[in-house]
C-alpha cells in the first residue's frame, strides 16, 4: 500500500505518482519519501540505439545521428585499430565554431625527429619511430579519427599541458553524450562521408569543418561543407569547426576494453606482455588500482644508458619485485630522484596515459621472457632464459633497469643478453636502458 513514484515529471518541482491503494494518479514534490519499484521491458526488437541494426538517419547509441553504414562487414576502429565496428554516428551540433587544430605547446616533433619538444601549431604530432608518413596516410581512413583524436591528446594535452577546449580534437575527445565518452574528431574520410549526409544529420553550417588528420607536420584536412571540397589549412591560427563522431556496432578490441593477449596492443599504445593467469592484481597508482589483469610494454626504449636516479646513496623505500609493485616503486622514488630512470618514466606519457612506470624486478622479468620469445610460463618462479635475440622483437641485448631498490645504492637490473639478473650501483656510468611499462585491466 502507499504511493510510488514514477520517472514522469509534472514540472519542475513536482514528479507524477500513484497511489497503490485508491489507484489515483498525482503528483508530489520531488523531495517526499514514496516507494519505488522498477519495472522492465522485452519481448520485442531491439532499435539502433540499443544495439540492433541501423541505417542511416537512426538515433545511435550515443544520441547522435547515424550517417555511415559499412557496406559489407565492419571496419577497423578504436584507440589503436584493433576493434571493428560497423557504424559511424555524428552529434546533433557543433561543438565549437571557431577552434584551432593545435596550440603552441612544446610537444611535437619535427620531420625524422623523436625529440617531441617543439611548438605543435608548426611540427608533427607523430614520431619519426611511429612513421610519420605512414601515419599521416593511415589517418586519413574511416575507422581512423579516434586513434587520430588520442595522438593529438597526447601530445598536446597529456604532454603538452593544453587544456582541450583550446583545439579541435581536444574538444571532440572530452565531448560525451549518451553515456558515452568515446567521441572524436573524424579523419577526413570519415568527415566526407558526414558531409554527404549532412542534411540528415543536420546543424550543419555553410562552413568548413576539421578533420583529425595531419597533412605534414604544420598542416592538417578539412572538408568546406558548402561544396564538400578536401582540404587544408594551417594547424593555426585557422579556426573553424568542430562536429564530433564516434564508431559502433561491432567488436571490442584489447586497446578499447575488450581480453588481451600478449602481443596485442594495449590502451596505452603499447604491446601487451603480461596476461595474469588467473583473477587480478593490484597495482597501486595505476588506473586498475586493484583490478589489474595485464601489463603493456612502450614501443621503443626511453634511454639508451642512464644512471637509475639522480640520489644515488639513500634507501628510497622501493625494495618491492612483484607484479605490480613497479607503480608504487616509481611514484615513490620519484619524490626524491630529479633525473634518472626513475623519472624518464615517471614523466612518459602515451596514448593518453600517464599511469606508466619502470618495471619492478619480476615485472622485467616478464619483459625479458617477451623480448627473447622464451616461450616461458608467466611467473616469477621462472627466471628469463634461453630464446632468441632480443632485437628481433625490437629490444637491446644488454642490461635494463627495474624501478625495485636491492640496497641503499644498487637497483636491481636485468640482462637482456643471457637473462641474468643482479645489482648495479645507482649512480654509476652506466649503459643500462629504460622501456616503461604500464598495467591495466
Amino acid at each position: 500500500t502507499g504511493a510510488y513514484w514514477s520517472s514522469t515529471e509534472y514540472d519542475s518541482d513536482e514528479a507524477r505518482t500513484s497511489g497503490f491503494v485508491t489507484g489515483t494518479q498525482s503528483w508530489t514534490e520531488k523531495t517526499g519519501n514514496l516507494r519505488v519499484r522498477p519495472i522492465r521491458a522485452f519481448g520485442g526488437t531491439t532499435g539502433c540505439a540499443d544495439g540492433g541494426t541501423c541505417a542511416v538517419g537512426d538515433t545511435g547509441p550515443g544520441g547522435g545521428k547515424v550517417f555511415y553504414v559499412h557496406s559489407s562487414g565492419t571496419f577497423s576502429c578504436g584507440r589503436a585499430l584493433t576493434s571493428t565496428c560497423r557504424y559511424l554516428e555524428a552529434a546533433t551540433s557543433d561543438q565549437s565554431a571557431a577552434v584551432v587544430w593545435a596550440t603552441n605547446v612544446a610537444a611535437c616533433y619535427a620531420d625524422a625527429s623523436d625529440t617531441g619538444n617543439l611548438d605543435c601549431r608548426d611540427y608533427s604530432v607523430y614520431s619519426d619511430s611511429a612513421g610519420q608518413t605512414a601515419s599521416r596516410t593511415a589517418s586519413r581512413a574511416i575507422g581512423a579519427g579516434l586513434s587520430n583524436t588520442v595522438q593529438i591528446h597526447s601530445r598536446l594535452t597529456a604532454v603538452g599541458g593544453a587544456a582541450v577546449s583550446s583545439y579541435a580534437a581536444g574538444i571532440a575527445y572530452a565531448y560525451s553524450a549518451g553515456g558515452l565518452s568515446d567521441w572524436y574528431l573524424p579523419s577526413v574520410d570519415e568527415l566526407r562521408q558526414l558531409f554527404l549526409q549532412r542534411l540528415t544529420v543536420g546543424g550543419f553550417a555553410a562552413d568548413s569543418y576539421w578533420a583529425s588528420s595531419e597533412n605534414s607536420r604544420d598542416i592538417a584536412s578539412r572538408i568546406d561543407f558548402v561544396f564538400g571540397t578536401p582540404d587544408t589549412g594551417y594547424k593555426s591560427p585557422l579556426e573553424i569547426r568542430v562536429r564530433p563522431i564516434r564508431a559502433f556496432g561491432g567488436t571490442t578490441g584489447c586497446a578499447d576494453g575488450g581480453a588481451c593477449a600478449v602481443g596485442d596492443t594495449g590502451p596505452g599504445g603499447g604491446i601487451v606482455f603480461y596476461v595474469h593467469s588467473s583473477g587480478t592484481f593490484t597495482s597501486t597508482g595505476s588506473d586498475c588500482g586493484t583490478s589489474c589483469k595485464y601489463l603493456e610494454a612502450a614501443r621503443s626504449d626511453q634511454s639508451t644508458g642512464v644512471v637509475w636516479c639522480s640520489n644515488d646513496s639513500s634507501p628510497l623505500g622501493v625494495t618491492a619485485t612483484a607484479i605490480g609493485s613497479g607503480m608504487a616503486n616509481t611514484t615513490t622514488a620519484d619524490t626524491t630522484c630529479s633525473s634518472g630512470a626513475i623519472q624518464i618514466a615517471a614523466d612518459y606519457s602515451n596514448n593518453g596515459k600517464t599511469d606508466w612506470h619502470l618495471p619492478s624486478k619480476d615485472e622485467l622479468n616478464e619483459l625479458c621472457k617477451y623480448a627473447k620469445n622464451t616461450g616461458q610460463a608467466a611467473g616469477g618462479a621462472t627466471l628469463c632464459s634461453g630464446g632468441a635475440d632480443a632485437a628481433v622483437r625490437g629490444f637491446t641485448a644488454t642490461n635494463y633497469w627495474s624501478s625495485s631498490e636491492d640496497s641503499a645504492l644498487n637497483a636491481w637490473q636485468h640482462s637482456f643478453f643471457d637473462g641474468s639478473r643482479g645489482a648495479n650501483l645507482k649512480g654509476a656510468p652506466t649503459s643500462n636502458r629504460v622501456r616503461v611499462v604500464r598495467a591495466f585491466g
